[in-house]
């Protein structure tokens, strides 16, 4: 870049890029596109990091949220200027709010990887203004595979987030306001929600509280030979068992939650044999007593009936849905009675069967951690948590890295959804949404933003800034690859000005300093893997067991499709004559 402004020194820049966002504005003060004596409009002020290493004398900052207006309030789509009256303009447009993709989402199907989920999938979402969870559809699900700075939060088993700096977040404030923030902007006082109870559980239920404790017995110390596929079994009766030398109270409650349900036990019952789908056989059980241990002995028919709402012995969310709430705190104690580690904590070898119980504490409104198996004979585990909060700024836990994929999905209605990683569980709100949040109310959102629509939005800002603006505008873009496509921001906003009669009068570059990892996936199991530094594959979900086939992934390198955006780009445009 060569200086022609015969007011200027004949200065050759030889320009590679920029590191931080400080440094694009030196570098256009130094080519003379700023000066001290014109005044320059920050139209998204945000944290005022552009101007840490200079600032022009006439310097207005602007934002919409009350907290980062320097100067003013106002949103970029409606600038409270006349046209022409600011010689330039500073646009730092939205463009993502989101986790890593070792970030999990529950929803009506499981805990799920951003790979795994889909649009139409039930989400557990807070209505942060009740305070109460429901199940909401993801509308969108919006994956970024691009280089980006990144907050992480770790807290030991009580938080650990990695987000985008503008990821939103529901939480209470040191008072007890619901309120919404960034990441970027969580304070100490701030509370990230872990839990709140199902608003949908019924007041009344169709189960007696005596089968509902038969299912949680069943589920942890019950034995059923095989599951009744296709309508047939080759199992005949079942068993509880309890050791009446050191759980005597135990024995005395199965026995009497089986007679409440079942009647008065008998000397014997008749096996079934192979059953088929409708037959009429019978419901009866009997005490088997042993050395150590007393043994309930249920027949097939009552088999059924607990597999029916614990199929392979993990008891469904149907099953859950149909509990009142103190039937659900019934199930959840007698679980935990039943597995007899410590009253807050179950482990179980089966995973989705650990899973499926820290499900029935989170529809309680209970906060839970969850670690997977790590090859100690544990399994996975479930621990109730005393409380239902964190507070994430605590000295020394929060750092800046960079990420190559985030992603977050879109949440009708609440905008909020339940989310996991590593032992943590939170509540945590997704991209795009209206209303009275503050990082997309600075950025003037207001409308459920997709992706195209939040393109749109950055036209709008586009074109406020030229009918502002007298002589140039300084706007900051980033291509992307999103979902296996590239989405060209600065050829949309280079359009956007062209079309208008606007000069490009230069582009100058934000590089990242990392680089992208190769990805892998497994040719078996489709678990998808990251190449370390170290040159080992770990898997991207980071589970505990070091591979997800039992004698080891064969993981085939991904191929690359798109080259690796590692920068962003501040567009300089001049006003011409030319309409």
């Amino acid at each position: 870049m060569t200086s022609t402004d015969a007011t200027r020194p004949p200065t050759v820049f030889a320009l590679n890029s920029a590191t931080t966002n400080a440094e694009l504005m030196v570098y256009c003060r130094d080519l003379g596109y700023l000066t001290n004596d014109k005044a320059t409009l920050d139209a998204t002020w945000g944290l005022g990091r552009f101007w840490n290493l200079w600032a022009p004398d006439l310097l207005i900052g602007n934002d919409l949220v009350d907290t980062k207006a320097h100067n003013l309030r106002s949103s970029f789509t409606a600038l409270p200027f006349a046209n022409r009256s600011i010689p330039n303009v500073v646009f730092d447009p939205p463009y993502k709010m989101c986790l890593d993709d070792e970030t999990q989402i529950l929803t009506r199907r499981g805990w799920l990887t951003c790979d795994e989920v889909t649009i139409g999938d039930l989400a557990y979402s807070l209505d942060h203004a009740t305070g109460r969870a429901e199940w909401k559809r993801i509308s969108s699900v919006n994956i970024y595979s691009s280089e980006l700075s990144v907050v992480h939060v770790c807290d030991g088993k009580n938080l650990d987030f990695v987000a985008t700096g503008d990821h939103r977040w529901p939480v209470l404030t040191g008072n007890g306001v619901r309120t919404w923030k960034t990441s970027a902007t969580l304070a100490r006082g701030d509370r990230v929600i872990h839990s709140a109870a199902w608003s949908g559980a019924p007041s009344t239920s169709t189960l007696t509280d005596a089968f509902v404790e038969l299912v949680a017995w069943f589920w942890t110390e019950g034995t059923y030979d095989s599951v009744r596929k296709s309508g047939r079994s080759n199992s005949t009766y079942g068993s509880i068992c309890q050791s009446h030398q050191v759980n005597a109270a135990n024995c005395e409650r199965i026995s009497a939650a089986f007679e409440a349900v079942y009647g008065p036990s008998v000397e014997r019952f008749e096996r079934a044999g192979r059953l088929r789908e409708g037959d009429s056989v019978t419901r009866a059980w009997r005490v088997h007593e042993e050395e150590r241990n007393t043994r309930f002995i249920f027949s097939a028919a009552i088999g059924r009936e607990l597999l029916e709402w614990a199929p392979d012995k993990i008891p469904s969310l149907e099953f859950f849905e149909l509990l009142t709430p103190d039937q659900l705190e019934l199930f959840i104690q007698v679980s935990i009675l039943a597995d007899a580690q410590n009253p807050g904590m179950l482990a179980q070898a089966n995973p989705e069967a650990a899973k499926s119980f820290a499900l029935a504490c989170i529809l309680s409104g209970r906060a839970v951690s969850l670690a997977d198996d790590r090859g100690d004979g544990n399994g996975t585990s479930v621990r109730l948590k005393s409380r239902h909060y964190s507070k994430p700024s605590r000295p020394g836990v929060q750092r800046e890295l960079r990420v190559t994929r985030v992603w977050c999905p879109t949440v009708e209605d609440n905008s909020t959804w339940l989310a996991r990683r590593g032992l943590s569980v939170y509540f945590t709100g997704n991209s795009g949404r209206a209303g009275t949040h503050p990082s997309d109310e600075g950025y003037g959102v207001a409308v459920q933003a997709t992706a195209a629509q939040r393109l749109g939005l950055i036209g709008d800002g586009c074109t406020e800034c030229m009918r502002v603006a007298s002589e140039r505008c300084f706007v900051k873009s980033q291509d992307q690859v999103c979902s296996g496509d590239v989405a060209w921001q600065t050829d949309l906003i280079t359009a956007a000005f062209t079309d208008a009669g606007w000069l490009k009068e230069d582009a100058i570059f934000l590089r990242n300093n990392i680089g992208q990892p190769k990805r892998g996936r497994c040719t078996v199991c489709s678990e998808h893997y990251v190449l370390t530094r170290s040159g080992e594959w770990r898997t991207v979900r980071r589970t505990f067991a070091p591979n997800a086939c039992p004698d080891g992934c064969e993981i085939e390198e991904s191929p690359q499709q798109h080259a690796r955006r590692n920068y962003s780009t501040l567009l300089v445009f001049r006003r011409t004559s030319t309409p």
